[in-house]
């Protein structure tokens, strides 16, 4: 049996039993609300930061999503076919949610429209842990190949490895963000950081604003203002030059 507590006003407990069966039981007293099942074990589960979601993934490659004031299943998510193994919700305000599977993949979901949002490769194992931080910019991964890797979650973009020691169990990170602990096998490592000075750049490329037909509007813009203001200074200071340059070759009709 797994489990997990969900900060929500009613605090609650996820209990999941072998069966596939998912329990949402309230920490304070009061009946136990299944919430929908699954065909094969369930491996993992997690809550979104603001209580509203549960989310639970099986051996048998289905994550399910559910609000946690109604029972309502939100749908059944077909995740990854060698079963999930990990589950996480953003620490932001979206509640997207990251699983994890076998073969290294990890996808990002927007739960309540039950769409996949990108497809992340990096691990070449099973995807054992993961976390997000700084409000859902940041997803830290874990997984077999012995290695933990964090990635700018909008985009997809890898910013930093840690190579451990053994295969990674678990992940865990302070509210700031700036210590993470690893769970390997043979013990607990601490690592600090820096988040700017690690992962996080200053520009990104086009085609990372770009996904299908998603387009980062906002980034964009931003880089195409970036990118003309060094055109524009250039430009002033060579205008006159430019002006006297057309006329002096002009033709009085």
């Amino acid at each position: 049996m797994i489990g997990t507590v969900i900060p929500a006003e009613t605090t609650a407990a996820t209990t999941a039993a072998a069966g596939g069966a998912v329990w949402l039981q309230p920490l304070g007293g009061g009946a136990a609300v299944r919430l929908g099942g699954h065909e094969g074990p369930v491996t993992t589960v997690a809550g979104s930061a603001d209580g509203s979601l549960v989310a639970s993934g099986s051996a048998d490659g289905t994550v399910i999503v559910a609000e946690t004031g109604t029972g309502r299943s939100l749908g059944v998510l077909t995740a990854h076919e060698a079963g999930v193994s990990a589950v996480a919700f953003e620490d932001g305000g979206e509640n997207r949610l990251a699983t994890g599977g076998a073969g290294g993949a990890v996808t990002l979901w927007d739960p309540r429209l039950g769409q996949p949002l990108r497809k992340i490769k990096g691990h070449e194992r099973l995807v054992t842990a993961l976390a997000f931080r700084c409000g859902g910019r940041v997803l830290v991964t874990g997984g077999e190949d012995d290695t933990v890797r964090m990635w700018l979650s909008t985009y997809g973009t890898a910013g930093h490895v840690l190579r451990r020691r053994g295969p990674v169990a678990a992940l865990a990170m302070d509210p700031d963000g700036t210590q993470l602990a690893v769970a390997l096998r043979t013990g607990i490592s601490v690592r600090k950081f820096n988040w700017p000075a690690n992962i996080t750049p200053i520009f990104a490329s086009l085609g990372q604003m770009i996904r299908g037909d998603v387009f980062f509007w906002g980034e964009l813009m931003a880089g195409a203002l970036l990118g003309s203001v060094p055109v524009a200074i250039i430009y002033s200071f060579f205008v006159e030059h430019y002006v006297a340059g057309l006329t002096a070759g002009a033709v009085k009709g």
